[in-house]
């Protein structure tokens, strides 16, 4: 079984997004937002959780699913330093 072209697309703006949302949780941190950084950070972990059914249920090799939850415990470990 092969993944989708949607969901390697979708998976691809997810990651995009990430990436964003990460600037904007760093930039609200900077400026002492706690709760819009809170907020980015809720928003991260429901796109970690897409990511993981997109990949679960896509045809993709299980060691992409490891290596996507892998990434997830070092992030807020990093935006809180």
């Amino acid at each position: 079984m092969s993944a989708r072209p949607w969901q390697v697309w979708g998976l691809t703006a997810i990651g995009a997004l990430m990436l964003l949302l990460t600037g904007a949780g760093l930039a609200l941190q900077h400026g002492d937002a706690h709760d819009g950084f809170v907020a980015v950070a809720l928003i991260q972990g429901v796109l970690y959780l897409v990511t993981a059914a997109l990949t679960w249920r896509g045809g993709f090799p299980r060691w992409v699913l490891v290596g996507i939850l892998a990434q997830h415990p070092p992030c807020p470990a990093i935006s809180l330093g």
